[in-house]
């Protein structure tokens, strides 16, 4: 039977599947119901090498052989919205709406079909598989689902394919990411009496007016604030304020530069009454030199098996996702999606209906061209 004739037979089943999992509320740090119906799930397809880790990530291995002769296939359960978002699934003007549907709902699923898959027509592939069902994508998640998993199994991963978003796009280049809370602390006082004392709100201004006049390199760089909270009332001398702030490159070294240069803006605003404490909360590695070779083979796979599907040629671009640390870590890797989706992060999110039934198409012509014909 061909790909496209299976996905058919199956197509009530994955819609069925794709409404339960998307309306299993999962948040970064939130994951744990997601966890439990993966680990069941794969369990009752027949897998007996499934286990969850110390961060949530659920792992299923398949025919895992030593040494870095396996593939790892990763999705990500959780999203960015909390338990009081409405996770229904509904339908309207040929569109299916729910918070997270698309990242990364949609792909998940997917990817507990091609379990489903593999192990019903028991595939002989020459490489082993991991599939593996990731926490803490999202925000300051930090992928730390991703970072557990590859730096433990660093050693046994040949290449890594991470599902997320659409298939408009692929990615074969990983944006890192530095994020920091600066926090000022000055005496306050008055608005009138106290005039001319030092107002933590104006001096976290001072240093984003300096980031932002072009400082920076702005050619590899890109940089935001995303949140400033502090102060009391209008006629108070603001005595503390925060802000949360991110730069964000392809390059290392251009990272570690901005970095540099804004820890040294920081500090030539402290004095005796200016208190300023920086804290990194998070970082997303940029890459590392990788065997182009395969991870060009990665991309025409994914590329072809989009295209012979009836789809546009996807885009190769870049963007921060799982594969961030597989390429920190030079294991060649690469990341697409299995649905046509729309205003991700939003509680408008919704994917064109029918949309996963191609990207599961997709994904089966992927794997029967990559893993099993190896080219």
């Amino acid at each position: 039977m061909n790909v496209k004739d299976y996905v058919e037979k199956n197509s009530e089943k994955y819609n069925s599947l794709l409404k339960t999992f998307t309306e299993i509320p999962s948040w970064t740090g939130g994951e744990q119901k997601r966890e439990e119906f993966c680990l069941n799930y794969l369990k009752e397809l027949g897998y007996t090498d499934v286990t969850s880790d110390e961060v949530g990530n659920v792992i299923c291995g398949y025919r895992t052989k030593p040494g870095k002769a396996n593939i790892a296939f990763m999705a990500h359960l959780d999203t960015v919205f909390d338990e009081s978002a409405d996770y229904t699934v509904k339908a309207r003007d040929n569109m299916l709406f729910a918070p997270g549907i698309g990242d990364n709902s949609v792909n998940a699923v997917s990817l507990l079909n091609l379990a489903e898959y593999v192990i019903k027509n028991d595939f002989e592939p020459e490489k082993g598989i991991y599939f593996v069902f990731s926490t803490g994508e999202e925000g300051l998640g930090n992928l730390i689902g991703s970072r557990t998993f590859t730096e433990k199994y660093k050693d046994r991963i040949f290449s890594f394919v991470a599902l997320d978003l659409y298939y408009d796009k692929i990615f074969d280049t990983c944006v890192g990411s530095v994020r920091y809370r600066v926090s000022v602390e000055t005496s306050g006082g008055h608005s009138y009496l106290d005039f001319g004392k030092k107002n933590a709100i104006a001096v976290l201004s001072e240093i984003l007016a300096e980031v932002y006049s072009g400082n920076f390199d702005r050619e590899y760089l890109t940089y935001n604030v995303g949140n400033i909270t502090g102060g009391t009332t209008v006629n108070t001398i603001a005595a503390k304020a925060s802000m949360l702030f991110e730069f964000r490159s392809k390059k290392n070294s251009v990272m570690n530069k901005a970095s540099d240069d804004f820890m040294t803006l920081v500090s030539e605003k402290m004095s005796d009454d200016v208190k300023i404490s920086i804290e990194v909360l998070g970082k997303r590695p940029c890459g590392e030199p990788v065997c182009e070779e395969e991870k060009g083979r990665l991309v025409e796979s994914a590329a072809d098996a989009i295209t012979s599907t009836g789809l546009n040629a996807p885009i190769v671009t870049d963007a921060s996702t799982d594969c961030n640390i597989p390429l920190s870590l030079s294991i060649p890797a690469v990341s697409f999606g299995t649905c046509m989706g729309y205003k991700a992060h939003t509680l408008d999110e919704h994917i064109e209906e029918g949309s996963n039934l191609k990207g599961m198409e997709v994904l089966l012509k992927f794997f029967n061209s990559y893993v099993m014909e190896g080219r």
